[in-house]
């Protein structure tokens, strides 16, 4: 049981995909194989993506692991839960704000040299 919660600690393959320290995508189906050839695909390229599915599928693990194999790995990964920003300040929290001569940052200045996953975006 042990190893079965062990993080992996190889790039995605046909087997896993490390996310995180403590979080990994596991499955040999033919749906979870297909999703680790896309995230294999897709990290180490620019491009923006766009991860679908239902509230607690795993797309926050899919960020992850595009991310852990990403040219972007050493930087921060944020996660932006959409649905939590105040609809009347999402402007000032993602991008901040100057006030007087002080500058206050905002939640996509953290993301810097890294990743950042939106989520819930469709509650903008």
């Amino acid at each position: 049981m042990r190893r079965a919660l062990a993080p992996a600690k190889r790039p995605v393959s046909a087997d896993t995909a490390s996310p995180g320290a403590s979080e990994v995508l596991i499955g040999k189906s033919s749906a979870m194989q297909a999703l680790f050839k896309r995230i294999a695909l897709v990290a180490p390229t620019e491009s923006t993506v766009v991860i679908t599915g239902e509230s607690g599928t795993g797309k926050e693990l899919v960020a992850r692991a595009i991310h852990q194999n990403s040219l972007r790995a050493q930087g921060p990964l944020v996660p932006i839960h959409v649905a939590a920003l105040s609809p009347a300040l999402v402007e000032r929290e993602l991008f901040g704000e100057q006030r007087g001569g002080s500058a206050k940052p905002g939640v996509l200045a953290n993301a810097q040299g890294g990743t950042a996953f939106f989520d819930e975006i469709g509650e903008l």
